[in-house]
């Protein structure tokens, strides 16, 4: 009976632990990814960079590619830094959405035999990026450190000054989101 207690208290910490830093984790990651691939299409060592330049509907400039790359660095650090990531977002989602143009303009890559419940490896590393989608939405709507469908904890509602942070109240001045 004590062990089964005792998992029980283990099972509770670590779900305290998790949803603490839940958000900052997935945060970290989302800026982390951005700029590790960034860093390979400024530097021109992106094994997708025929793809990118070929999935857009006009004509690619040899600059297009790293300075793609750039602006991929830039929203990375920007989801870094955890600060304004609201105005973060309409950038997130026009490049993320940019994202999947490869399956609108490059089928014959995207799919096999044309079929689009045929994922070719190419299309699958593409749909892929519903995942990273998802995981920027959440960390760039959400009050820093709050978790979707959980309550806010006291420690997580209180923003400088006591300023309300969830659920869109009021924010102080130099509150984070």
């Amino acid at each position: 009976m004590a062990q089964i207690q005792s998992l029980a208290g283990l099972q509770k910490a670590i779900h305290r632990q998790v949803r603490a830093r839940a958000m900052t984790v997935l945060r970290w990651t989302v800026g982390v990814v951005y700029i590790w691939f960034g860093a390979l299409k400024l530097f021109n060592v992106t094994p997708v960079g025929q793809l990118v330049k070929d999935a857009v509907p006009f004509p690619t400039p040899s600059w297009f590619v790293p300075a793609l790359g750039a602006l991929e660095i830039v929203m990375g650090l920007w989801f870094l830094t955890a600060r304004q990531l609201h105005r973060l977002l309409p950038l997130f989602v026009v490049h993320m959405l940019g994202t999947f143009s490869v399956l609108i303009f490059l089928p014959g890559v995207a799919y096999q035999h044309h079929q689009p419940w045929e994922l070719s490896m190419t299309g699958e590393f593409v749909v892929k990026n519903i995942v990273l989608l998802t995981a920027g939405l959440i960390v760039c709507v959400q009050p820093r450190g709050i978790l979707p469908g959980l309550p806010a904890t006291a420690a997580h509602a209180q923003g400088p000054a006591g300023a309300e942070q969830s659920r869109g109240e009021k924010v102080g001045v130099g509150a984070r989101h």
